[in-house]
């Protein structure tokens, strides 16, 4: 592990400060996080704006801990904040408001008793269906027809929807859903499993019951079917998503996107067009898969900007449909055009708002350049669910940051200005901010990783603190409690109760790895470098976590012998690589899915995972030419090697990717816990199961790192189990000489 001091290489170690720990929060903040406020942290999931009455509608999701459940709001509020935001419904569900076009109503979907339809809402909350179909079928989470990864499953009518420009018609999603007959013949002939298009999830859901997903054209006079995409169990939640489906400027054709198996196993993206009048429907020639993924198409559908990853670094191109560069806009300081922002064109299509991803937040800038854009780069403040008028003169965006809960800000594009006006978690503000820093740290091989620091509330220079490390990807960043990022790890909590948190980010690209990782997105398994694609997806990042703690432990403020890591997801891929194959961590803690388990080969089964699979292993675990590979750096393959205690936290759906782990750990005496939670979701969505995995991992780090046990009476079980595998854990290490 290499030794990462600021005093000494400054080039190496750069700090910004992002919060005060002793300072009140902006409302005068006086006292301290709990699991709950984490849990109950309120996302806005939706905007819009009416122009014509230059007001905005915004959709509120807040879930209840008590209560059990989560609720979804509809707010109005005027474009300049004149006055305060008026909440005009209240329901189990709703997303995706817009403005009916001519008139002064509202449309959402919403369940208002009849599953997720489609409403017209007024101003006063009266409500009126405009769209209800005949049946539904359950959306959402890992139990939907359409999964989704921070989701309750819900039945749903219409999956998605979007006026057309001047208002006259509306395209809409729906399932297709086979008639009881047509269900029961598949039922009695059975499901032919094809691995191009399916995964092990689809053993989870009903596959006799889709057909597939409808795209739909909707007008007061008709209703009639644009297109029908055939069910399969890879990546129907894609298919015509409100982000996928475009209208062109006059209004006469669609264009949406589709995916397609290549021979190697993977999906490329595609691109589709719909002409409205002749029904026809024809392949957009397009540039590479990702590019017009993270692309920005003009009004006239024929060209699109986009970021491009090249040698040199990153730069803005303007591309016609089948990738000829039309103009280089030159190089940027930002990695691609974010779709969670959104981007916004004038009627001519030659001026622009993008929402851009920058390391550490997503934000804005002007298209083509001007003096405006200093402003908004210098801007640290992550953004999203932008809207603007289409003079692009003013708008809105969700705005947040590490220390301030989202809110509702009117946008000034040209001035660079922003004003809140509305402020949905303002109880959050009770809470006094702690302090935070962010970082850049390198590892022993060159590569930078960055993130967070978060101090213990109370610091004092000179004292060690235990240290948690908390990791998902490129997700530390400049957000506030972010669920995408911490999932089942109390960050907060942790802070508040003594600890330093370092949330690490994998490492920042370099030629390296942006080798490797080409590689990893692209293989079949057939020309990849093993120890290229383990370095890029396990060695290097592992090295940046190890240069944290170090330069933790150099700085003087962690006792590096009480060191834990926890990660869900990508972060639990890094948290099983650092237990076995380092000695730094004396605890760890998934959140739902293992990391690369021999099982997992044939598990997921889909071509896709074994080109990746034979790419990071040189081919399966029972081919006798990468069984070294597996035993030299799967967990699995590694149990009698790992450093402490193991805490695994997973949906029930994909429970099988760590009860391998979960066995052999068993069988290796090694301490360790595998709980799963039946109806949840990748990251879960009930406040009380959220609440109870976040408190079962601060229980789990305090026992195993500082032996501190929560006196609860309700926990006497849970410590018992804990302290006979902490008895086990001894013997084994003292008979071993450990």
């Amino acid at each position: 592990m290499q030794a990462n001091r600021c005093a000494w290489m400054v080039a190496l170690c750069s700090v910004f400060v992002v919060g005060s720990g002793h300072a009140a929060g902006p409302a005068g903040g006086t006292r301290s996080w709990t699991i709950r406020d984490i849990v109950e942290t309120g996302q806005i999931t939706s905007t819009t704006l009416d122009e014509q009455r230059r007001r905005v509608a915004f959709v509120f999701r807040q879930s209840s801990v008590e209560r059990g459940d989560t609720r979804f709001s509809l707010y109005v509020v005027p474009a300049d904040g004149s006055s305060a935001a008026r909440k005009i419904l209240d329901t189990a569900y709703m997303d995706d408001v817009s403005p009916r076009p001519g008139t002064d109503r509202w449309t959402v979907r919403a369940d208002l008793g009849q599953g997720v339809q489609l409403y017209e809402i007024d101003d006063r909350g009266g409500t009126r269906p405009l769209i209800v179909t005949e049946r539904t079928a359950p959306v959402g989470g890992f139990g939907g027809m359409l999964q989704s990864a921070h989701d309750e499953s819900r039945q749903t009518g219409v999956v998605s929807y979007a006026w057309s420009p001047d208002g006259s018609a509306l395209w809409y999603a729906k399932l297709r859903l086979r008639s009881p007959a047509e269900q029961q013949a598949v039922t009695n002939a059975g499901v032919v499993y094809n691995s191009a298009t399916m995964t092990s999830l689809a053993f989870g859901k009903d596959m006799s019951a889709m057909d597939g997903t409808e795209l739909r054209l909707w007008r007061p006079t008709e209703d009639r079917l644009l297109a029908h995409v055939p069910a399969s169990a890879m990546d129907d939640f894609l298919r015509f998503s409100r982000d996928s489906v475009a209208w062109s400027s006059d209004g006469k054709r669609l264009q949406y996107s589709d995916s397609e198996s290549t021979n190697g196993g993977r999906r490329d993206f595609v691109r589709m067009a719909i002409d409205l009048a002749s029904g026809k429907v024809e392949r957009v020639p397009n540039a590479a898969a990702l590019e017009a993924l993270y692309a920005s198409p003009l009004p006239n559908g024929q060209s699109f900007v986009t970021v491009r990853d090249e040698a040199n670094g990153k730069r803005l191109v303007h591309l016609d449909v089948s990738g000829k560069v039309l103009k280089d806009h030159g190089p940027v300081d930002y990695s691609r055009l974010s779709s969670r922002v959104g981007s916004s064109w004038n009627a001519a299509g030659d001026r622009a708002v993008l929402g851009v991803t920058y390391r550490d937040h997503d934000g804005l800038v002007l298209f083509p350049n001007v003096a405006a854009n200093s402003k908004w780069s210098q801007r640290r403040d992550h953004f999203s669910n932008c809207v603007f008028s289409q003079n692009l003169e003013y708008g809105a965006c969700v705005r947040e940051s590490l220390t301030e809960p989202q809110q509702l800000v009117a946008v000034s594009p040209s001035r660079g200005e922003v004003k809140t006006i509305a402020k949905p978690n303002a109880a959050l503000e009770e809470i006094e901010p702690l302090k935070s820093e962010r970082r850049e740290w390198t590892g022993k091989s060159g590569g930078v990783s960055d993130g967070y620091v978060t101090y213990p509330r109370n610091f004092v220079s000179g004292k060690k603190y235990p240290v948690m490390v908390v990791t998902h990807g490129g997700d530390a960043r400049n957000r506030f409690a972010y669920y995408g990022f911490q999932a089942e790890a109390p960050v907060q909590v942790f802070a508040e109760s003594g600890y330093v948190v370092l949330s690490v980010n994998d490492p920042i690209s370099n030629a390296r790895t942006r080798q490797s990782r080409d590689k990893f997105l692209h293989t079949d398994g057939g020309d990849a470098n093993v120890e290229a694609m383990q370095f890029y997806k396990n060695v290097e990042p592992l090295e940046g976590i190890e240069a944290a703690v170090q330069w933790a432990a150099d700085a003087g403020i962690v006792d590096a012998n009480q060191a834990g890591i926890a990660g869900y997801s990508r972060g639990c891929e890094v948290v099983e690589y650092a237990m076995s194959h380092s000695k730094l961590f004396k605890a760890g803690a998934n959140g739902d899915a293992g990391g690369w388990m021999p099982s997992g080969y044939w598990a997921g089964g889909t071509d896709n995972y074994v080109g990746l699979y034979q790419g990071m292993f040189g081919g399966s675990p029972y081919d006798p030419r990468a069984v070294e590979n597996y035993r030299k750096h799967s967990a699995v393959f590694r149990v009698d090697q790992f450093s402490g205690a193991m805490l695994q936290q997973s949906a029930a759906r994909s429970s099988m990717f760590g009860l391998e782990l979960h066995m052999m750990l068993r069988l290796a005496k090694v301490p360790n816990e595998f709980v799963f939670f039946p109806d949840e979701s990748h990251i879960f969505w009930h406040p009380q199961r959220r609440a109870a995995a976040m408190n079962r991992s601060f229980d789990w780090f305090n026992y195993w790192l500082i032996g501190k046990r929560d006196a609860s009476p309700d926990k006497s079980d849970q410590y018992a189990r804990w302290d006979a595998m902490a008895r086990e854990w001894r013997a084994k290490n003292q008979n071993s000489g450990s």
